[in-house]
């Protein structure tokens, strides 16, 4: 579909000698991605495509350390990049709450970025044992206790399954003072119902934490498009991800965009859902055609 920021660039091309806005040359990718509407200026959830900088691959367990009552250990049997991720671990019922961190991260900058991760829930059984508010808080910082910012989760806002870990400096709570520009500590807090719960191996499992910058979401459109077909007066768009691209999503928005200072999306589709893998590549042809009415 078409958007009212498509037909504000078309308009402008068609009447403007001198041109106020570029036409589309790239694409985001998303996923959760709603019904489109026509006033519509983003995707639901655009995820990043390609360069973003490694907070915490969750490959092995090195500098992790648990709180009371807690224990990590690498594990196959569930995981989104790599070969493993790491299984967060409750085993004795001292403490209501239980804090996993690593303060010997790579130092990165969190200025006007994102932070993304993933926090897989085996089951309802386990979902249930988290506490009904703030039972997830992720923090990233210069530590682990004093100098963070943190982003909170209620048991409502999490499902069994995957769920995507997302916020920026923005939308975050800062405790104590952050050195945006050198960030090297990641830690997942759970809180639970009771004391008494406890966690198995692989009932909780993160994995994949990374920044994405702005640019990181966009990708230009293939070599050679658009293609305009003056005949039938239709233009076609190619949209294309490699294997390294995008990967771990669950694919099902797609938008174009132009390259502007503030981009504006031209048009934007919801299609069934695609699970993207190092084992897929993925080409999406858009064609926009006018017609007489």
């Amino acid at each position: 579909m078409i958007v009212d920021n498509g037909l504000k660039i078309a308009v402008d091309r068609i009447a403007n000698a001198v041109t106020t806005y570029t036409p589309a040359s790239q694409f985001k990718i998303g996923v959760n991605q709603a019904d489109v509407t026509v006033s519509d200026t983003d995707l639901t959830l655009a995820v990043p495509i390609f360069n973003t900088e490694t907070v915490a691959d969750c490959e092995a367990t090195t500098n992790w350390v648990s709180g009371t009552d807690g224990d990590i250990a690498t594990t196959n049997t569930a995981y989104k990049m790599g070969n493993y991720a790491l299984t967060l671990i409750k085993d004795a019922q001292t403490a209501d709450n239980v804090l996993w961190a690593n303060e010997s991260l790579s130092s990165l900058d969190f200025t006007a970025k994102d932070l993304w991760g993933w926090i897989y829930i085996k089951d309802a059984t386990t979902l249930a044992k988290l506490a009904t508010t703030d039972c997830l808080e992720v923090r990233y910082g210069n530590d682990d206790d004093t100098n963070y910012y943190k982003y909170l989760y209620d048991n409502a806002d999490l499902a069994v399954g995957w769920n995507i870990i997302k916020f920026n400096i923005s939308e975050a709570t800062e405790v104590g003072s952050v050195t945006d520009n050198a960030c090297d500590s990641l830690a997942i807090k759970l809180t639970f119902t009771a004391t008494t719960d406890e966690l198995a191996a692989d009932e909780i499992i993160i994995d994949d934490f990374k920044l994405a910058s702005a640019t990181d979401y966009f990708k230009d459109f293939t070599s050679g498009y658009p293609v305009v077909d003056e005949t039938n007066f239709e233009i076609t768009t190619e949209s294309y991800l490699n294997s390294v691209e995008a990967n771990g999503y669950l694919l099902s928005g797609v938008g174009t965009f132009n390259a502007d200072a503030n981009p504006l999306m031209q048009d934007a589709f919801k299609f069934t859902a695609i699970s993207k893998s190092n084992s897929e590549e993925i080409i999406i042809e858009i064609k926009n055609r006018l017609v007489r009415r």
